[in-house]
């Protein structure tokens, strides 16, 4: 008597499980971070730049926990606020602005200073383009 041989099964994989969704939640890319060293924790004493670089970490640690949607529907003090590209008084390294590009602004360290970037096409990243820590990257009054 012969015996059948049972049918093997190929396990196929779905496009969708091979490429991972765009998370809802910022992450962030310090890809374009400005060479201009008064916007990129430079200029500070190494006290300075301990204190600013564990308050960044905190806010990044922060904003990664909510959707880019939470934070639009805050106010500019928890969430973010936007400015034109054309009101920064830096660039960013290895990126052109474009004149309608907006810049997202989130303010960090006791709201003492503020992380500027763009989001990118496509999924939710946050490129870091600088950092204001004494209020002279762009008119605040503006």
């Amino acid at each position: 008597m012969s015996r059948i041989k049972a049918k093997e099964s190929k396990l196929k994989v779905s496009q969708s499980a091979v490429v991972p969704k765009c998370p809802e939640t910022p992450s962030f890319s310090f890809q374009y971070l400005t060479t201009n060293k008064d916007y990129n924790f430079e200029k500070l004493d190494k006290r300075q730049k301990l204190e600013w670089k564990s308050a960044l970490v905190e806010r990044m640690i922060e904003i990664s926990q909510k959707s880019w949607q939470s934070w639009l529907n805050m106010d500019k003090k928890q969430g973010f606020e936007t400015i034109p590209a054309n009101r920064i008084h830096f660039n960013p390294n290895g990126y052109e602005l474009s004149d309608d590009e907006k810049i997202i602004i989130f303010r960090f360290n006791s709201q003492k200073g503020r992380i500027l970037g763009i989001k990118g096409n496509g999924c939710s990243v946050y490129y870091v383009i600088g950092f204001d820590t004494d209020y002279s990257a762009y008119d605040h009054g503006a």
